[in-house]
């Protein structure tokens, strides 16, 4: 990021990353990494889907149009790395990575955070159990029935 240590956000990062292209969002056109990373550490403001409005101005690029939509994927791209359900292995069971501070984000921004799973299908997929997609049994396998040779 170019910035002293001390300065690092991992959030600057992560917008950095999503700015230049991601499976969630596509880049605007002529931004990559090193344009991402300039505008992003060098916006001050708290409401970043409202920074982004300021991006042609930012790069004196009048051609630039972020629309609307844009800053909408963007938010849901950024909600989607926040707080995406994984598989917590000590609790056996999925849970956000981070837990959303408003519920209404959740239900507006998480649309491309998975799905919360059963508990028992969660483990079994964690194991490798079952087909992700078709959910079919593929083995049996069970870390807490195993045999030990000796």
């Amino acid at each position: 990021m170019k910035c002293p240590i001390e300065h690092y956000q991992f959030s600057k990062f992560r917008r950095m990353c999503i700015m230049s292209g991601c499976d969630y969002l596509a880049s605007l056109p002529g931004i990559g990494l090193v344009k991402a990373r300039q505008f992003v550490t060098a916006s001050q403001d708290s409401d970043f889907a409202n920074a982004l409005r300021k991006l042609p101005s930012f790069f004196n690029r009048s051609n630039l149009t972020v629309t609307d939509e844009y800053r909408e994927n963007f938010l849901k791209a950024e909600a989607t790395f926040k707080h995406q359900f994984v598989y917590d292995p000590t609790e056996r069971r999925m849970v956000r990575l981070t837990e959303p501070d408003d519920e209404d984000i959740e239900i507006a921004l998480c649309v491309n955070a998975g799905e919360l799973l059963d508990a028992k299908v969660a483990f079994q997929l964690a194991l490798g159990n079952i087909e992700p997609f078709t959910l079919k049994k593929m083995d049996s396998w069970d870390p807490d029935h195993r045999d030990v040779a000796v």
